[in-house]
């Protein structure tokens, strides 16, 4: 098929390069040939043409579907690391969270035993 399309635009520019040629020089064999290589060649290209517009159809529509798809892969994508940055934030606040609770909660704990066993120390000596 494409060698057929550009066998065709090629004759097709060797006819009008001949009408201008015919002009000065009477080659109008030489012009004819060229005209029945692009008759044949539009031909050619006519007979094969609907055969492939299926064929066509289908790479156009598997070209809008991709598009479609790699689109929605981006925003896919955008939202996944939209959401990993989320949980990111939310894992530093629990993070900080639980060391807060574990210095205060358990930083009094301690205090409170050092102090009663420095007064059970005492006491025992005492």
């Amino acid at each position: 098929m494409f060698l057929a399309f550009g066998l065709f635009i090629v004759a097709c520019g060797f006819t009008h390069l001949m009408e201008v040629v015919v002009l000065w020089k009477p080659l109008y064999w030489v012009s004819g040939d060229i005209k029945l290589v692009a008759a044949v060649a539009s031909v050619v290209t006519v007979i094969a043409l609907p055969g492939l517009i299926p064929e066509i159809h289908e790479m156009v529509t598997a070209a809008h579907l991709s598009e479609d798809r790699r689109l929605r892969l981006e925003r896919a994508n955008t939202e996944l690391q939209s959401l990993s940055v989320h949980i990111m934030s939310v894992r530093d606040a629990e993070q900080r969270r639980i060391a807060r609770e574990l210095h205060d909660g358990g930083g009094q704990y301690l205090a409170a035993i050092k102090m009663s066993s420095e007064v059970a120390l005492e006491e025992s000596r005492a």
